[in-house]
């Protein structure tokens, strides 16, 4: 009797191994075939400062799936979380070997690579306290309706991520102002912190680092051209 009561508590050891072991792999696996949107652990680390662990949630990983879609080119623009189109445009050849049979290269994710780029210059996108996938949707289908396209869209989300999160705001703007702020935004990141501050942006505007349409140049916040 004792052997088979040995051998019970041996399997159940073994079980508990192997989830203890699954559940810590959690983060980068889970979504897929389980039905949970999946997320990248690259996009999850930066949700540190609000999600200290860098855990695996629906919410995050639902807000990241958004963005996925969102930042590529939809068969309706702002539709979000839909799987239903085909963007083929979203892997390209990285040109790296696979070192496999027939010597196929690396596909890459570009659009992944977009949002992940998009998440450095504003985690909050992932943060569900203060970030709506369908405030997101929304966004992108007032930008895609003011700029005319969703290339346009497209474009100033990438140089000011956070213009996803402010539908209301947007939604009282021209295309020039959006393109301005867009514009400011991308400044801002690049040229550094004193383009808030001692007319950064003016200076590289006038020193031909960056070049601005009229229009543009004319919508630009005053200060930042002074």
């Amino acid at each position: 009797m004792l052997p088979l009561q040995l051998l019970a508590l041996s399997s159940a050891s073994s079980r508990a191994a192997l989830a203890s072991a699954a559940s810590r792999h959690t983060p980068v696996t889970m979504g897929g075939l389980t039905g949970l949107p999946r997320i990248p652990s690259a996009a999850l680390q930066v949700t540190r400062k609000y999600n200290p662990g860098c855990e695996y949630t629906e919410p995050i990983a639902t807000l990241y799936r958004d963005l996925e879609t969102l930042y590529g080119n939809e068969d309706v623009a702002g539709l979000g979380g839909s799987r239903t189109y085909r963007d083929s445009g979203r892997l390209v050849d990285s040109g790296q070997k696979t070192n496999k049979f027939r010597g196929f290269t690396r596909d890459v994710d570009v659009r992944q690579q977009t949002v992940l780029g998009a998440l450095r210059r504003e985690p909050s996108l992932l943060n569900p306290q203060v970030s709506n996938r369908f405030e997101f949707a929304r966004s992108k289908a007032i930008l895609v309706s003011t700029l005319g396209s969703q290339q346009a869209a497209i474009e100033v989300m990438k140089q000011d991520p956070s213009i996803l999160q402010r539908p209301d705001a947007i939604e009282q703007m021209s295309a020039v102002q959006i393109k301005a702020r867009g514009l400011t935004k991308q400044l801002a990141s690049t040229v550094g912190p004193l383009v808030l501050v001692g007319g950064a942006a003016g200076w590289a505007v006038v020193s031909g680092q960056v070049e601005l349409p009229p229009e543009l140049a004319a919508a630009l916040p005053l200060s930042l051209l002074m």
